[in-house]
């Protein structure tokens, strides 16, 4: 690297222009008043510093550095721990650092060299790298984390630099924005790079010997800040005379006078529209009830309404009598003139008449906040928005007064699922309201809506035809009447079947929704779609999705989660103002991880998560939220909550509300006197698709609690059978009444029936108490098992070898019944190599398979208590043929 290169001419002029001739390094302090843009604030070309030292203010923190004819030679024969070496005053917002680097020799190929734009003095994690590796596999900016992991933030390739060639390194540096530059092309940006007050710069290399000569260090203009955008701002006192300019009387006798805006007589839902349509607001006024119908007669403020006041809209009203447990509420009035009031509180004081009231609403996106005289009384996340809605006044029944309006749009902030302390976790509906509808269907999504859900979760996959269908399974064949991969039939097939009947009769032609679907149905209603990625092609199929969301304004009203951190990825490339979550039980680095993938939430196992609480506190600690899964019971409710966990999914999310409802975690909870627990009384029926014992597998009965329970699942079914089974439960009643399928694995051995018993030990009632197994007799029944019944006969068997590899079989046939028979048949089962002539007759080749042998000679009647003797002659190959397995007396097996 000596002499200096062409391309390195600008550098000896600003050495010059620096001072003298460098005999040290150069150094203006970053803090200096005589430092400014343009100015070169540090240089060193290495010259004058001897062989087998540093200059001053360079510090080796790890590995060997020291300079060599002119150079600054780094080495580490470690091929993956970095060489750290660090220089320089506590670093500019904004700098540029040049300098030329080679390698003379790399342990293996892809290792890396280059520079620490942010570091302690002492070379301590954590720091912030700019480096590229010998091969040209990637030039990066990367963070070493404070547990000594990786955090790569930025990648792309570069021209290889190989070994022994000379390249020219430019980083730029603005705040936590950064531009790589090799040999003066622009290879690699960041946005992203965390800066600390006091770091200082630095070297890092690894896996072999590096050189570096030529250092400088050029403080830069800041970039230009884009200017705040304008807010909106309304402010209006109603002094003047008439009605101002915007504002639309819809319905009602509205004025200005005595310095206020009124709505002069009492009328039904009388309407006033004003101002532009606002995402994020703050809306306050003054308002007074002049006279009431009645004490449950309202008034509010219109948070999303058409200038013309028609129907749709939302408001958020109170009543005169607002001490009532519905006297403050957050409504909707739907398009086919019904309500819909989401949310309800009671004021702290009745706003009565003739009494103002400072009434303040808060609005984000479709989450809302209710103050009265300046108290936070309500909250909801269920205001329905359009696209184009202003505000109003509303009143019904009520002559009121109104003064002081002030309208504030509010800057954007991005949406943050991290509770704060108190609040408790919110719900997320698994797959829906689960426990109420079909799962994955629009019925459990509309319900879950309904119950109040901050949430629900939808699985989907990437079709044939590149559509999302939403279904959790691989296969159609558990939550359809259809069969097949999901990702493998048309869509056209998919939107034919039925995905509710398997749950209830009263879901039949449910159909299956896709991706789309799910969007319009919760657009503007408050709950969140938490998507969860099961498969999807590519970055492209991801854009093409998320795009679905841009296009209807949902980027804040859906977090897109998989098991899959690549799907995250592209989620983030694609979209990244839309939040992600991963769900994963965590290992390694998880907070590095959670940057790279600009996490919103990490989601995982409840189980995991209770045995490491701590993992809450770490993440909260970078802004990440932690919802676990999925939990039903109230004891591990309560368990989360007192972790601090953000959010719960869960199957049962209509008991989860009310139970957060009634057991509020920023209280302490006091366990009750420890007292025997009571039974719960249980029951078994058989169910009415089974009544019919010969009805085939699987075999259906319900499980009848006498009270609401929780924690009940398959596990606590007992079957004692001879027959293998697998058991599934469905709740058709929440908490009381439960639909156990057994599926037989093997065929159902020759028994008419099995015995099923219920152990309640499991479930706990509503207060997460545990109770005692009930040991009536009615937690137990016998369940018919549909089995082919068998005749009154018996078969006996001679089988002999013969010679050259044959067989001689004589087969006696008895009728051990009281009934003659007429019409019967004999079965073989054949084996890979056989031949069988039946009754000296031709030869069957039925090689691998089952065979009904009904010969005419022998179909004759057997009386009751008679036999037939039938002989077979054959080739057996390598051993005896398998006996014949049974006899078929007009659907009636005969076991031999």
């Amino acid at each position: 690297m000596k002499p200096a290169s062409p391309g390195r001419r600008h550098r000896a002029v600003a050495l010059s222009l620096a001072g003298a001739a460098l005999a040290s390094a150069t150094l203006v302090g970053a803090g200096s008043s005589s430092a400014a843009p343009g100015d070169v604030v540090f240089a060193e070309d290495f010259d004058s510093t001897a062989d087998g030292t540093l200059p001053d203010g360079f510090l080796a923190a790890t590995g060997d550095w020291s300079v060599e004819d002119g150079e600054l030679i780094g080495h580490m024969s470690d091929s993956y721990a970095p060489a750290i070496l660090t220089f320089g005053d506590p670093t500019l917002d904004d700098f540029r650092i040049e300098f030329d680097m080679r390698f003379d020799a790399v342990n293996i190929a892809n290792r890396w060299a280059g520079v620490v734009t942010d570091i302690a003095p002492t070379g301590s994690a954590p720091w912030w790298q700019a480096v590229v590796r010998a091969d040209g596999t990637s030039v990066e900016f990367a963070e070493r984390t404070a547990s000594n992991g990786w955090n790569v933030t930025n990648a792309s390739t570069a021209p290889a630099p190989g070994v022994g060639n000379d390249v020219s390194v430019r980083i730029d540096v603005h705040g936590d924005s950064g531009e790589w530059f090799l040999n003066d092309e622009l290879v690699l940006t960041t946005d992203v790079m965390t800066r600390s007050d006091a770091g200082v710069l630095g070297f890092a290399m690894t896996g072999g010997t590096v050189a570096y000569d030529d250092i400088v260090v050029t403080e830069l203009e800041p970039l230009p800040t884009e200017p705040e955008p304008e807010l909106f701002r309304l402010e209006e006192s109603f002094d003047g005379d008439s009605l101002p300019e915007g504002f639309t009387p819809v319905s009602g006798d509205w004025s200005v006078h005595d310095g206020r805006l009124h709505l002069d007589a009492p009328t039904s839902i009388g309407r006033i529209t004003f101002g532009p349509h606002l995402d994020d607001f703050e809306v306050s006024a003054t308002m007074r009830f002049e006279s009431v119908n009645n004490s449950s007669r309202w008034a509010g403020i219109m948070t999303d309404a058409a200038a013309d006041g028609s129907v749709p809209w939302s408001h958020a009203v109170m009543r005169s009598t607002s001490t009532a447990t519905n006297g403050i509420e957050f409504a909707i009035r739907t398009a086919s003139n019904g309500w819909n009031v989401t949310d309800r509180a009671a004021a702290p004081t009745n706003a009565g008449v003739g009494t103002d009231v400072d009434v303040r609403i808060v609005v984000r996106g479709s989450r809302g906040e209710w103050y009265f005289d300046d108290q936070l009384v309500l909250e909801t996340n269920a205001i329905a928005r359009s696209g184009d809605g202003g505000l109003g006044f509303i009143a019904d029944g009520a002559r009121i007064s109104i003064d002081d309006l002030v309208v504030s749009e509010l800057p954007y902030e991005p949406i943050s699922f991290i509770r704060e302390p108190g609040e408790g976790p919110v719900t997320i509906a698994h797959r829906g309201n689960s426990s109420v509808a079909p799962e994955n269907s629009l019925a459990a999504f509309e319900s879950a809506i309904r119950t109040g859900a901050e949430m629900f979760e939808i699985d989907t996959y990437t079709t044939a035809e590149g559509s999302n269908v939403v279904m959790h399974d691989g296969t159609l064949d558990r939550t359809t009447d259809g069969t097949g991969s999901t990702t493998g039939v048309t869509d056209e097939y998919l939107r034919s079947i039925d995905a509710g009947s398997w749950f209830s009769p009263a879901y039949a032609g449910q159909a299956v929704p896709f991706f789309e679907d799910v969007l319009d149905l919760a657009n503007g209603r408050g709950s969140i779609v938490v998507w969860e990625v099961k498969n999807i092609s590519g970055p492209d199929e991801m854009a093409e999705a998320v795009a679905q969301i841009r296009e209807r304004g949902m980027e804040e009203q859906v977090l897109i989660q998989s098991f899959n951190a690549t799907y995250i990825a592209w989620a983030r490339d694609a979209a990244p103002e839309i939040p992600r979550a991963y769900l994963s039980t965590p290992s390694g680095d998880p907070v590095a991880l959670a940057r790279d993938l600009e996490l919103s939430s990490w989601n995982m196992s409840a189980g995991w998560l209770l045995g490491n609480p701590d993992f809450v506190t770490q993440m909260h600690d970078i802004g990440v939220a932690v919802m676990p899964y999925t939990v039903n019971d109230a004891a591990t409710w309560k368990a989360l909550a007192e972790i601090s966990v953000d959010g719960i999914i869960t199957d049962r999310p209509a008991a989860h509300i009310g139970f957060r409802n009634g057991s509020p975690i920023d209280v302490t909870v006091v366990a009750p006197e420890p007292v025997e627990p009571t039974p719960i009384a249980v029951r078994v029926e058989q169910a009415a698709a089974q009544a019919d014992p010969s009805a085939a597998w699987p075999v259906a009965f319900d499980v009848v609690f006498a009270e609401p329970v929780v924690g009940f699942s398959a596990d606590d079914v007992v079957v004692e059978s001879a027959v293998a089974t697998t058991t599934t439960i469905t709740e058709l009643t929440p908490g009381l009444r439960y639909r156990a399928t057994v599926g037989a694995v093997d065929a159902p051995a020759p028994s008419a029936a099995v015995t099923v018993t219920v152990a309640a030990a499991a479930a706990t009632d509503a207060d997460g108490v545990a109770t005692a197994a009930s040991t009536s007799t009615d937690n137990m029944v016998e369940v018919v098992i549909p089995v082919e019944p068998t005749a009154a006969c018996r078969l006996d068997y001679d089988v002999t070898a013969t010679w050259h590899g044959a067989f001689i079989a004589n087969v006696e046939f008895v009728n051990t019944g009281d009934v003659a028979w007429d019409d019967w048949e004999l079965g073989w089962t054949f084996l890979g190599d056989e031949q069988v002539r039946a009754n000296w007759s031709a030869v069957m080749d039925q090689a691998g398979s089952d065979v009904t042998v009904t010969p005419a000679r022998w179909n004759r009647v057997i009386a009751a208590g008679d036999s037939v003797t039938f002989g077979f002659i054959g080739h057996r190959g390598d051993a005896l043929p398998t006996i014949p397995g049974d006899v078929t007396l007009d659907g009636v097996r005969c076991a031999g």
